[in-house]
């Protein structure tokens, strides 16, 4: 069976907290919303700026309502660490260091 039938998905199985997600929770649709807001700027564009809120609330609800809860069950009691220490939107100057480090990272894997 080749990779593709067998899907490109791989998900991890332990919850993984490096580079900007020591930050904050959503970093890359946080990113998306900034780009959103500097073309808003750059273009002199109302409907980009306007598109921009709906666009963050949004995806404020599906992380609420549905990734959330779901990784909470895929997770457990790592996540609810995470959720506590890491703000959803708004990053952290200092990245967040887990105590139990070693669950939080991936594994090397050796050749």
């Amino acid at each position: 069976m080749s990779k593709l039938e067998k899907g490109l998905w791989h998900l991890t199985k332990k919850l993984v907290v490096i580079g900007l997600y020591r930050h904050m929770c959503n970093p890359m649709i946080y990113g998306v919303y900034i780009i959103l807001l500097a073309e808003s700027l750059l273009f002199k564009s109302s409907a980009i700026l306007i598109w921009s809120f709906p666009f963050l609330i949004l995806n404020h609800l599906y992380f609420i309502l549905l990734e959330e809860p779901g990784l909470l069950i895929r997770f457990g009691e790592e996540y609810q660490e995470y959720m506590e220490n890491v703000p959803r939107w708004m990053p952290r100057i200092k990245g967040w260091k887990p105590e139990a480090i070693k669950t939080y990272l991936p594994s090397k894997k050796k050749h």
